[in-house]
């Protein structure tokens, strides 16, 4: 194959902009080894001093906190992995060491979803242990040998740079393409960069092609890269991909944003360093005998002598601070633009009972619920395919990740405490308050746990309920032989004349 066509890119696979949304989020030292990228050099700026600006330059990465943000939240409500029929017990295995590294299932669905939040697009590669020589006899001798210990391993979005579709939106194939540097001996004058290319197709076959070479001695266009053996295939493409809309693509909505501010803040500063520092200004008669200034000494001007304190007008400082602040706050609006952009069936099915704090949590319970969607979809995808790595029959189903409450556990159980001199006539009420208390104050509880708490309080209520001195009050009465209302239901006089509406005592003016 040759090097050039190797080389190819899918257009969709938009390079440049992700190399861009990745040094956003990373910051650091990858975003200042392209600093020239995002801070322009003004018009006969001189060299010198460019380089200067660059190097005084620095990053507030708001992306970051951000993206971490988002894939903390969606994850405090956990997902919940069934099978059909149950799965043996080394998926509880796998749930503890995804990637063979340690590394639990949620922290690798979690590191995927952040990766897609950065790139739109997020991948895992489905592994199995290379067999070598050694060919089982039986499924039992494959688990002695390890053979069918599968594994969940990340790949970086950047490595997957060309594929074809299928009508339903499936891969046909992928092109994965990796490239490795490293000083193979300690006396080499250049570095040994390794580059493979590994074609998947759906039917599960592979390709793979490899070449090396020196740093100073890259391959031309028309280098013949040999082929090389290619994993054993399993039946199916071993690559996931966790795709998100670009309504829900996170950078992308705020990358400008974020460059911007680093603009104008660096030209700020950059400002405040060259010129917001006042110098005194003499108006003397003889220039050789200038007056002396410092601690403990004084100054001593003639009659038609004095000094002025140049320094640079405020108002250009203060349009810059001001847009800086604007900056930050339309990075942050982004949160509401992107509830508006969620499908309107999707947000209904978002509890939208209740008010919210501010405008923020109601738009977190629309968005986090429809990332759960993608992130369960992609849950699903990943854990068939390692069940047809194993060579097993199993139907899985992801859930969780839907409930978000808008409203911090304090404010729910104060509103419940504030309903209750109401004495609301509804045993249904009291189960719902109930539950809502309990998930308000437990947020991370598994589906089942959530399940069972639900049902001992329909069970406690209801028993509650059925007791003889527990009859639902009328409303502003009370039960019992203290009521103040009489039983013909009238002020004790006359039957006929219904009693006027009673106010509870804490909503009396």
């Amino acid at each position: 194959m040759k090097y050039a066509l190797l080389q190819r890119t899918h257009p969709d696979a938009q390079l440049a902009a992700a190399q861009r949304h990745r040094d956003l989020f990373e910051g650091g030292e990858a975003f200042r080894a392209r600093i020239t990228d995002y801070l322009p050099k003004n018009e006969q700026e001189p060299d010198v001093v460019y380089k200067r600006r660059c190097a005084r330059a620095h990053y507030l990465n708001y992306c970051a906190r951000i993206v971490r943000w988002f894939a903390a939240a969606l994850f405090g409500c956990p997902p919940v992995y069934r099978s059909e029929p149950e799965a043996p017990e080394w998926y509880a295995r796998l749930k503890e060491d995804a990637d063979g590294a340690g590394t639990d299932l949620d922290v690798v669905l979690r590191d995927a979803f952040a990766r897609a939040l950065v790139a739109g697009r997020a991948y895992v590669r489905v592994e199995r242990p290379d067999p070598g020589d050694f060919t089982p006899a039986s499924l039992a001798d494959a688990d002695r040998a390890g053979l069918r210990d599968v594994r969940l391993c990340p790949v970086p979005t950047e490595h997957v740079r060309h594929w074809r579709r299928n009508p339903d939106g499936s891969f046909a194939w992928v092109l994965e393409h990796q490239r490795r540097e490293e000083l193979i001996e300690l006396d080499d004058a250049t570095p040994t960069i390794t580059e493979t290319w590994t074609c998947w197709r759906e039917d599960g076959t592979a390709r793979r092609w490899e070449v090396a070479y020196k740093a100073d001695r890259k391959p031309t266009a028309t280098t013949d890269v040999p082929e090389v053996p290619a994993p054993a295939p399993f039946g199916a493409l071993p690559l996931v991909e966790l795709a998100l809309p670009p309504e829900l693509h996170l950078l992308r909505h705020i990358a400008d944003a974020q460059i911007e501010h680093f603009r104008k803040r660096n030209a700020l500063s950059w400002s405040i360093d060259r010129t917001c520092y006042a110098m005194p200004a003499f108006f003397l008669k003889n220039k050789k005998n200038p007056p002396v200034m410092g601690a403990g000494y004084y100054l001593l001007l003639g009659e038609t002598e004095k000094v002025e304190w140049p320094a640079p007008p405020s108002a250009p400082f203060e349009v810059i601070q001001s847009i800086t602040r604007e900056l930050v706050q339309e990075i942050h609006r982004v949160v509401e633009q992107m509830a508006l952009a969620v499908d309107n069936n999707a947000a209904a099915a978002v509890g939208r009972s209740g008010d919210s704090k501010d405008a923020d949590s109601r738009a977190t319970q629309i968005v986090l619920p429809a990332f759960g969607v993608h992130v369960r979809e992609f849950a699903e995808k990943a854990l068939d395919l390692v069940t047809l790595a194993r060579g097993e029959a199993l139907t899985w189903s992801v859930e969780g990740m839907d409930r978000y409450e808008g409203v911090d556990a304090s404010t729910i159980v104060d509103v419940a405490l504030a309903s209750d001199p109401l004495a609301i006539p509804s045993v249904t009420h009291r189960r719902e308050v109930f539950k809502a208390v309990s998930r308000a104050m437990l947020p991370h509880v598994r589906e089942d746990v959530r399940a069972a708490i639900d049902q001992e309080i329909d069970a406690g209520v209801n028993a509650e309920d059925t007791r003889p001195d527990s009859t639902v009050p009328p409303p502003g009465g009370k039960t019992g032989p203290d009521s103040s209302v009489p039983p013909d239901g009238g002020d004790g006089d006359d039957p006929s004349i219904p009693p006027p509406p009673r106010v509870p005592r804490e909503m009396r003016q």
